[in-house]
């Protein structure tokens, strides 16, 4: 299994787990920051651009809505790109 890694050095991203091939796994996880934590869950690629919903939070995130695009940089799964997309 692997864990995302993002670009630069930022807020943790928890429990986001999946299987090490190209068929999705499920992925569930949170990510902290200074005003709460936003949750997200659904499929989740190694080595392919992943999109999971936005299931909500704690603290200013607490009604959250929306999605979270991970863009695998490269193939061996061991760098993502995270793009939050609120509604």
């Amino acid at each position: 299994m692997t864990r995302p890694t993002p670009r630069r050095p930022a807020p943790t991203t928890a429990g986001v787990r999946a299987p090490s091939s190209a068929r999705p796994g499920n992925a569930s996880g949170r990510r902290r920051l200074a005003e709460g934590q936003i949750t997200v869950e659904g499929p989740f690629y190694d080595t392919a651009d992943s999109e999971l919903a936005i299931t909500g939070g704690t603290g200013e995130y607490a009604e959250a809505s929306g999605s979270l695009a991970l863009h695998a940089r490269n193939d061996k799964g061991t760098e993502y790109d995270f793009v939050f997309k609120l509604k």
